[in-house]
């Protein structure tokens, strides 16, 4: 069997693996479009895990398939409330002089 050959029959599994990177590099990026590739990715799975009678592992991409909707949703709609820090990224633990230092991040 050639690569050739073996990309012309996983074509689809390989497609839903591209999207499930991208998913989780939107996902960091806190990026609305995670919420459609997220929809994508699931669906493909669906129809992989369905052909392959996988059919515990195809309801858990509807699980995922529906949050994704559900938080897609969410998103564009907002609560009108902001948690405490929200909209904020994580600060690393100290200062890299401070790590220099030896104190790893202590505060004082």
């Amino acid at each position: 069997m050639t690569i050739y050959n073996w990309l012309s029959d996983n074509w689809i599994e390989i497609f839903g693996a591209v999207t499930g990177i991208v998913y989780v590099f939107l996902e960091i990026r806190q990026n609305i479009w995670l919420w459609p590739v997220g929809i994508v990715t699931s669906a493909v799975y669906i129809l992989v895990f369905f052909a392959s009678k996988f059919y515990a592992d195809m309801s858990l991409q509807v699980y995922y398939l529906v949050i994704s909707v559900v938080g897609w949703y969410w998103w564009v709609r907002g609560s009108g409330r902001r948690a405490k820090g929200a909209g904020h990224r994580a600060q690393g633990a100290g200062r890299r002089k401070e790590w220099e230092d030896g104190r790893g991040g202590e505060r004082e």
